[in-house]
């Protein structure tokens, strides 16, 4: 279970992980895009609402922040409306492990939180070629290409 609060004027009815082959999973490969799916049901109307999701891992330790500002989206609508929203992460690149997610809806004030509603690992992929897999010590996958000139 997880905590949730705010005043409601939206809310989170529904969310959901699908993976990079668009299964729902939370088993999310290294180096490979996955998506969260939320359903927001507006209960005011809503000019300019901000999404925010939080990444933190197993300690609880933020590793990611991503919201729909950072993309100038305009989200709203009007009361009783909702709304189905893809938010696509284009390349997991953290360490193999387990991961938590926070989802918050807010503008002015907090419309919704929902604290640690979703949980995911991850898990070496064939991004990764290294005998053992990645180091788990390690916090971040970048990845990369390489070019040998002579």
């Amino acid at each position: 279970e997880f905590y949730s609060y705010g005043s409601k004027k939206a809310e989170i009815i529904s969310f959901s992980l699908e993976n990079h082959i668009k299964k729902a999973s939370n088993d999310l490969f290294i180096g490979y895009p996955s998506s969260i799916f939320l359903k927001i049901k507006l209960n005011e109307t809503i000019r300019d609402l901000e999404i925010g999701v939080n990444i933190k891992d197993f300690y609880g330790d933020l590793i990611s922040h991503i919201t729909s500002i950072d993309k100038n989206l305009a989200i709203g609508g009007e009361k009783g409306e909702t709304l189905d929203v893809e938010i696509r992460l284009l390349s997991i690149n953290f360490t193999p492990g387990n991961y938590k997610i926070d989802l918050f809806l807010l503008k002015d004030e907090i419309f919704h939180a929902n604290i640690e509603c979703l949980n995911f690992s991850v898990i070496n992929s064939d991004k990764i070629h290294r005998p053992a897999g990645f180091p788990a010590h390690v916090k971040v996958f970048t990845d990369c290409d390489w070019e040998v000139k002579k």
